[in-house]
């Protein structure tokens, strides 16, 4: 299921404040699996730049104990590839940072984020792509949600 995000959503509180994940250009790179969230190959968004901040969540199931828990929390070191809609090019791959977070500077427009699979332990998570709309002046807020595979 795709979802589209429309920069209105920054306005209605969903933004991600102060998102202290890394950054990516557009055709960049950032962190990797052993770095997540380390800068390689773009510079800090400028005030009137464009693109997405994206959240990578995770729930984690635990069933050592008692009743099964759900325990919902960022997934640091999630691959993220992203494109525009419609397309097949990678304009730009990046690793979240300890908090599950990175931001990616882009032009206006259509863009797919597709989370790649990611573990955490000995757990496996899986999430969908994610449409959004980039509006000029704005960073968009994208929220990706991982599952795990066992349940």
């Amino acid at each position: 299921m795709k979802r589209m995000l429309a920069a209105a959503a920054l306005a209605a509180g969903v933004a991600l404040g102060g998102c202290g994940g890394g950054t990516v250009a557009a055709r960049g790179t950032i962190g990797g699996p052993g770095t997540p969230g380390k800068l390689e190959t773009a510079s800090p968004p400028t005030a009137g730049a464009s693109g997405v901040e994206v959240q990578a969540m995770a729930t984690f199931v635990d069933a050592s104990a008692g009743p099964l828990r759900f325990i919902r929390r960022p997934l640091p070191g999630a691959e993220l590839r992203i494109r525009r809609a419609h397309s097949a090019a990678i304009l730009a791959s990046a690793w979240t940072d300890t908090a599950g977070r990175v931001r990616a500077a882009l032009e206006p427009g259509t863009y797919a984020v597709e989370p790649q699979p990611a573990t955490s332990g000995a757990e496996r998570f899986l999430a969908e792509e994610v449409e959004v709309a980039v509006t000029a002046g704005a960073y968009a807020a994208v929220l990706v949600e991982y599952r795990s595979d066992r349940w």
